[in-house]
């Protein structure tokens, strides 16, 4: 594993662009219902909230909040498909007093990760509970979105399938064998076999390696930090760090990993 460390930052709103400083609230909203993002898709905005996809319907952005451990919040910014007579009713209320007892009764238009397509195109309602907020998902028929919706999930197991920074740290798994706490603020991806966190100014990359002689990760560790440079070890003992100053920062690694 190598890490460059130039400063550190919270992540930021994909949205306005500010410091997410909130450790108990995670916001991610997707930007479109998934049939938009199909080739040949024809998109409507009739206002940033409010779409219609040729063929496929109308769809109105609500907020869909889940309960994870660790006393956050994450709040899923989604899109909700309706009826065409729903949709255009909905249109007409938007900016109205009537708003205010709005329903939207439709199905989940989004690929809601852990879950997948085991809730997508699942029936829910969300109803308004503020004239300034979007429609809040409450209740639906389906037996997983249901438990979506009312009960409290796995941090780590739900946080580790987003991609995008968020300003909590959690446990995420790097293949079979190895689990490392990804920090706030820090992206994920992979390029190849390697797997790297990022932000603005720190990246860590991670890559595994197979021993096919067969030893132990003690025994193979020693045979290729033979020779290496001293420095401090991590606390597993499992890996080295060395690292230098430059004038774009401190950069150095635990390695290897």
């Amino acid at each position: 594993m190598t890490e460059w460390i130039l400063d550190e930052e919270l992540p930021r709103c994909g949205c306005c662009g500010d410091l997410m400083d909130t450790a108990d609230q995670i916001d991610f909203a997707f930007d479109m219902p998934d049939v938009a993002h199909e080739p040949d898709a024809e998109v409507e905005e009739v206002t940033s909230r409010l779409v219609r996809v040729r063929g496929a319907g109308g769809f109105v952005r609500c907020v869909m909040p889940v309960a994870l451990t660790g006393d956050v919040r994450l709040w899923l910014g989604v899109w909700v498909r309706v009826s065409d007579t729903d949709f255009d009713y909905v249109v007409t209320v938007w900016s109205k007093e009537e708003y205010r007892e709005l329903a939207v009764q439709g199905t989940l238009a989004n690929l809601v990760m852990p879950w997948g397509y085991e809730i997508r195109e699942a029936p829910l309602t969300a109803t308004v509970r503020e004239a300034s907020q979007l429609p809040h998902a409450d209740t639906s028929e389906h037996p997983m979105l249901h438990r979506v919706l009312t009960e409290v999930w796995n941090r780590d197991a739900v946080l580790s399938r987003f991609a995008d920074a968020v300003p909590v740290s959690f446990r995420e798994h790097i293949g079979d064998h190895w689990a490392i706490e990804r920090s706030s603020g820090l992206s994920a991806r992979k390029v190849g076999r390697t797997v790297e966190f990022s932000s603005r100014f720190r990246t860590v990359l991670i890559d595994q390696f197979n021993d096919e002689a067969g030893r132990s990760v003690d025994e193979f560790l020693k045979v290729i930090l033979a020779g290496g440079p001293e420095g401090r070890r991590c606390r597993t003992s499992r890996c080295l760090w060395s690292a230098r100053v430059t004038s774009f920062g401190t950069r150095g690694g635990w390695r290897p990993l």
